[in-house]
């Protein structure tokens, strides 16, 4: 499924629900490296969120897609790539 720029991101995986929103999608891309689409957002409490799953629900669409908070440094996090 398709991350759109503008989505919600909720707690609630139904599309229409009146959500509590937690921030928003900013930008969304095909990642060539990790073979998904992956995103930027701003969330509430983003550091602490890692590893949780939140819906990023697009209303104009009524399209809702389970997304993952992860660390903003998820392709090399050591940096053995960048100092090889």
């Amino acid at each position: 499924s398709r991350i759109r720029p503008g989505s919600h991101l909720t707690l609630e995986r139904e599309p229409g629900v009146r959500p509590h929103l937690l921030g928003h999608v900013s930008s969304a891309a095909d990642s060539p490296e990790l073979g998904h689409p992956i995103a930027l957002a701003f969330v509430e409490d983003g550091r602490e969120r890692e590893g949780e799953t939140l819906h990023a629900q697009f209303p104009l669409y009524e399209e809702a897609v389970a997304v993952t908070v992860t660390s903003s440094v998820f392709v090399d996090p050591e940096g053995t790539r960048l100092h090889a």
